[in-house]
């Protein structure tokens, strides 16, 4: 994203909405069903009812290009608002919001309310696409992202280019064969679940989050 007069993207020369999907498209109309049935009061959209009931970085992101391209701008800037709901002073931001149950695994990650990992940073994305279709995505939003990705740049970087992780499931592939080594009795999906709890057992979380 570049820098944008008056601070919010799309306040001028904003595009028409000319790409969005028609209302009696029936692709659309199913994608409107199923965004539905998981949006949430608070605004996000789970990605799956019963296994991913929370609020995820990435998913949310992709989630509000779907809402601008089905035309729902309102739902659109709210939900890549809240990806940023609990995004830590130095910038960065949480892969995962607990938003009705915020202790449900304080335990686990050693905080309350969000995860201590991150995802692909999404959101630059999320913010031209609906600026593309003439939402205007507000200057606080435009300020996290930009402290999101600064905070990735600062921290995180590596000899060459590119960014660091420190987990599998910041990649967004955590079931790519490039982690086979770090499963070495081979490879079985309730080891490797145990086997990523352990990874996050050894990151030492600060306390600022």
């Amino acid at each position: 994203m570049a820098p944008v007069p008056g601070g919010a993207l799309g306040e001028e020369d904003a595009v028409s909405a000319a790409d969005t999907l028609p209302i009696d498209d029936p692709l659309a109309a199913r994608a409107r069903q199923v965004l539905q049935a998981h949006w949430r009061d608070e605004g996000y959209t789970v990605p799956n009812l019963d296994v991913y009931p929370h609020q995820w970085l990435w998913d949310s992101c992709f989630h509000a290009v779907a809402w601008a391209a089905l035309g729902d701008g309102d739902r659109a800037r709210r939900e890549l608002a809240n990806v940023f709901d609990d995004q830590r002073p130095d910038g960065f931001v949480p892969h995962v919001r607990y938003w009705t149950d915020p202790d449900v695994l304080a335990g686990f990650w050693g905080r309350s309310r969000s995860s201590v990992l991150t995802q692909p940073p999404m959101y630059g994305h999320a913010a031209a696409e609906l600026c593309r279709r003439g939402i205007v995505v507000p200057e606080p939003v435009v300020s996290a992202a930009w402290a999101g990705l600064a905070d990735l740049l600062t921290h995180r970087p590596r000899p060459g280019g590119g960014v660091g992780l420190l987990h599998p499931w910041e990649s967004g592939c955590d079931h790519s064969p490039r982690w086979d080594a770090w499963c070495p009795d081979g490879f079985d999906g309730d080891r490797w679940y145990e086997r990523k709890g352990e990874l996050v057992a050894s990151l030492v979380v600060t306390s600022d989050g």
